[in-house]
């Protein structure tokens, strides 16, 4: 015999009756459809954020539910910070990095060469050592100048001392001279709390960078025992190097900037924003 209309077994009636629609399943909590927006107010947006929702008619049980679809790695939380929406995620995307590591293989592949011709004018023509010398940079200031990102100095010199180690006389030795380096790029940059990356910023860390190895080719090679000519002709063919592929790395980076290849991943300057930004219009006299 079968059941009766409105039975157990008719969906129509289950629909239409509010006690069977609210029943507790397994887990407890009623399976009760809600619109999406219902809850969104203007001061929490809630694109891919996780929370909880009370209903009267759930009797205080919560349930987890996902708002929104993601938006790519960043999640907005209403209830951080205050109240007020916190954007949590990586600072480093996937393109930033993809794109310092093709700087850093770049610049590693590039000094395979250049490795071979530093030593020999190391240990047959100190003076002119220095001219071997601009190729361990330029991949640092390409990065940092097409990212404007902190790391990214430090990062693509990494990756460029890793990448030509296998190759060159010093081995994974050279990798600790790139490091350094790298990090004498990032210290005028830290400074500035990687808020602003004027041009002439750039040749301050590459004033670092010829400080520190000037003094340690000064100890290497004794160079107070040496001729004057070879004492001003060491750290001065170094500098005139450094600043000549610091502006070689600059020009390199406005390049890549032109052909759009950085949309997205090159921050843009603080005070180049700043002094964009229209100005408030001046308050009549009274």
């Amino acid at each position: 015999m079968g059941a009766p209309h409105g039975g157990a077994r008719d969906p129509a009636a289950r629909e239409r009756d509010p006690a069977r629609r609210t029943r507790r399943p397994r887990d407890g909590c009623p399976r009760l459809r809600r619109p999406r927006d219902a809850h969104r107010t203007h001061d929490q947006p809630l694109a891919g954020a996780r929370h909880r929702l009370r209903h009267p008619l759930l009797g205080g049980c919560r349930r987890r539910l996902l708002v929104g679809p993601h938006v790519g790695h960043r999640r907005t939380h209403p209830r951080s910070n205050g109240g007020r929406p916190v954007t949590t995620g990586s600072r480093y995307s996937t393109r930033f990095l993809l794109a310092v590591a093709a700087i850093g293989v770049a610049g590693g592949l590039l000094n395979i060469g250049n490795a071979y011709f530093f030593n020999f004018l190391s240990a047959s023509i100190p003076a002119l050592a220095g001219l071997g010398t601009g190729i361990y940079l330029l991949p640092g200031v390409v990065a940092q100048a097409a990212t404007r990102r902190g790391g990214a100095a430090i990062l693509a010199l990494g990756i460029a001392g890793l990448a030509q180690a296998a190759f060159v006389p010093g081995g994974l030795g050279s990798v600790v001279s790139y490091l350094l380096i790298g990090i004498f790029l990032e210290i005028p940059f830290a400074i500035a709390r990687y808020r602003v990356w004027p041009t002439w910023l750039h040749y301050v860390a590459t004033l670092v960078v010829v400080a520190f190895y000037s003094v340690f080719w000064g100890f290497y090679w004794n160079i107070f025992t040496l001729a004057p000519l070879m004492q001003i002709a060491i750290p001065g063919v170094l500098l005139v190097t450094q600043l000549v592929f610091t502006w070689l790395g600059l020009l390199i980076a406005r390049r890549l900037a032109k052909t759009g290849v950085l949309r997205g991943i090159r921050r843009p300057d603080a005070a180049a924003e700043s002094s964009s930004a229209p100005s408030a219009p001046a308050t009549p006299a009274a």
